[in-house]
């Protein structure tokens, strides 16, 4: 299937809950789009790819491991 614009769109057929789907209406009028189909497109693309997420899991490890040495650090000069 393509849109008028030429992009190739692929149906999807989510089943889903109903506090699921009145969280798409609400998203859906938030966001002033047309159709679900419209919303659920707008926020698969709002995820982060994995490559993002896996950039953000190392420097949140780096930073837990920087704050555990400041930690160590700042635990010696007290005991002193």
């Amino acid at each position: 299937m393509e849109t008028k614009s030429g992009t190739r769109k692929n149906k999807l057929y989510p089943v889903v809950d109903e506090e699921a789907k009145r969280n798409l209406v609400m998203f859906q009028a938030k966001e002033s789009l047309r159709t679900r189909d419209d919303a659920v497109e707008m926020i698969l693309h709002k995820l982060p790819t994995r490559e993002v997420q896996e950039d953000l899991i190392k420097k949140l490890q780096a930073d837990l491991e920087a704050a555990k040495r400041l930690n160590e650090e700042l635990q010696d000069q007290v005991e002193v």
